[in-house]
């Protein structure tokens, strides 16, 4: 039994891998209302199940009293994945440079496995990230920019499932054991 305990904790630190990085891209935002598209070719990202997108962007998403309309919206193939500011669900927002106006966003967006399946079908996937026309570049802060990451995070199950067979069998040994 020990054998078989000590057996499923090394398979499951073998298979508990860190986030694998399938493609990223950092821009320097130049201007105002500014937008950025990138075509990846996917070839071998058949396999992934688990899928974000992570964002860091620094920029003039604004505090909602200057203008609510400050922010940054993401596509990937024509799909709309959502708008993001300082005061979005999810977004962890640290206010830096020039008050009430530059923000730090960090944010993750969850791709279903039939969306990516479908983005990754014909071997590129068009990534495309806009700034509104409200969100301002100033020469004063060049420091501004958007940075994503697409990461495929690994799927614990089948390591799971085969440390609770093994223990399931472990247990069925010693009632009859007994």
């Amino acid at each position: 039994m020990k054998r078989i305990i000590a057996t499923f904790f090394l398979l499951a630190s073998v298979g508990s891998a860190n986030a694998t990085l399938l493609l990223s891209d950092t821009t320097n935002t130049t201007s105002s209302g500014q937008f950025d598209s990138e075509i990846f070719g996917t070839a071998g990202f058949e396999n992934y199940k688990i899928i974000t997108l992570d964002v860091h962007a620094v920029g003039d998403y604004g505090d909602g009293s200057f203008d609510p309309n400050e922010n940054i919206n993401f596509n990937i193939d024509g799909t709309d994945l959502g708008s993001y500011s300082f005061n979005t669900a999810g977004v962890t927002a640290t206010q830096v440079g020039v008050v009430s106006f530059d923000w730090d966003l960090v944010f993750s967006i969850s791709i279903s496995e039939p969306m990516w399946q479908s983005f990754i079908a014909d071997s590129f996937i068009n990534i495309t990230w806009t700034n509104s026309a409200n969100v301002g570049f100033r020469s004063d802060n060049p420091t501004h920019f958007v940075s994503y990451e697409i990461n495929a995070i690994p799927e614990p199950a089948s390591i799971a499932l085969l440390g609770l067979g093994l223990v399931g069998l472990g247990f069925s040994r010693k009632m009859k054991a007994s």
